[in-house]
This record gives structure tokens, C-alpha cells and sequence, in this order.
């Protein structure tokens, strides 16, 4: 088992007790830790009590994704990734990928390229828009 100091809860925002509690960092000066107590009153606690009694700190890492991550490193009309890559590990960052989109957005993007909306009079020309941009009915189970 690896032993913690305080130190390392100063600068850790959850732990965890190998019993199971959880335990988070309240943002208040002092006691700085409150404790999950299945229910009883609140427990307070210091980071050295939370070493002592064999708590582990959680740790959390900041991200970015990787859209906003080409842009920072590639939008701004400098190329300077490699500086910024060593930035972001010197600080801990991980570089996430981004999210997948969901079916609303992804329909949203088809339908914001539409070029000229005068030209859809009809359900029939949408739907001939639709197909040629990959989009697919659902089909009927029978």
C-alpha cells in the first residue's frame, strides 16, 4: 500500500478509502475535506488526518479536446504545436478526443450547408438534398 503524504491531498480535489468512502475537497480553509459517512453527520477532515488513516488521493487531470486543441495550435496562423505540447504536458493536460456528435447536430450541419433554400419548394427536393447528403430513413422492422 502506498503511503501519502498531506502534500499530496493539498493538491488532490477527491480521495478514496480503501473501505469504500469517498471523500471530496469542500473548498472551505480548514477543515478542508468533507467525508461521505453512509448517512451520519458530516466528517471533517485535515489533509494530514486524511494520510494517516489511509485515504487515496484521486487524481484529477485537466483536458482539453482535440478541436480546440488544433485550433489553439494550428487556428491562430502560427504553427507553434510543439511549444504548446510541451506546455500541456508540463502542466499535466491530456488531450482528449472530442465527443461524438449526435444525431441532431450532425443533421444540424447537413442542414446549416444547404446553399440556397429558395431552391427547396417542395418535401421531394429536401429529400433528394437529404439523400445526396447520405442521410438515411430508419427502416420499418416487420
Amino acid at each position: 500500500m502506498t503511503k501519502y503524504t498531506a502534500a499530496d491531498f493539498a493538491n488532490a480535489k477527491f480521495a478514496e478509502h480503501p473501505s469504500g468512502s469517498k471523500a471530496m475537497r469542500s473548498g472551505y480553509p480548514l477543515p478542508p475535506w468533507l467525508i461521505d459517512s453512509s448517512g451520519a453527520p458530516f466528517v471533517w477532515q485535515e489533509d494530514q488526518e486524511m494520510a494517516d488513516e489511509g485515504w487515496v488521493p484521486v487524481p484529477t487531470k485537466p483536458t482539453i479536446t482535440e478541436s480546440r486543441y488544433r485550433f489553439m495550435v494550428e487556428g491562430m496562423g502560427f504553427d507553434f504545436k510543439a511549444g504548446f505540447n510541451d506546455a500541456l504536458g508540463e502542466f499535466g493536460v491530456e488531450v482528449i478526443p472530442d465527443p461524438e456528435p449526435t444525431d441532431e447536430e450532425l443533421l444540424a450541419g447537413i442542414i446549416r450547408n444547404i446553399d440556397d433554400w429558395q431552391s427547396i419548394t417542395s418535401p421531394e427536393l429536401l429529400a433528394k438534398y437529404l439523400n445526396t447528403a447520405g442521410v438515411t430513413p430508419p427502416k420499418e422492422d416487420k
